[in-house]
């Protein structure tokens, strides 16, 4: 918490130090799981609490731990068969572009 022209403010942002631009562009769980970064805004503004702000973040983030947890054990499971799934998907996808167009809904 730092103090500018008597007001109290909340300095957020991403402090870790980085090699290069690349290290920035991969942040895993983004790309990797569809529907994750709907996740995340949507139980974010579900939480409906009151009182200070900072209370109301500390909570909201206390409960966003939660959420994850939670989501992570849903979305971990059988991690393994999911990654040779995918990777049969995308040989399947690959094979079938060399012979003809992909659909658009394929492509994603």
């Amino acid at each position: 918490m730092a103090t500018y022209d008597d007001k109290n403010v909340c300095i957020c942002g991403d402090f870790n130090a980085v090699h290069s631009v690349s290290e920035r562009q991969v942040w895993g769980l983004f790309n990797v799981f569809p529907g994750y970064n709907l996740f995340v805004r949507d139980q974010w503004h579900s939480f409906q609490l009151e009182g200070w702000g900072g209370f109301v973040l500390k909570e909201k983030l206390k409960l966003m731990k939660l959420a994850l947890k939670d989501w992570h054990i849903r979305h971990s499971q059988n991690l393994p068969e999911k990654i040779v799934s995918l990777k049969d998907k995308i040989s399947s996808f690959d094979l079938k572009g060399e012979t003809e167009d992909l659909l658009e809904s394929e492509l994603e």
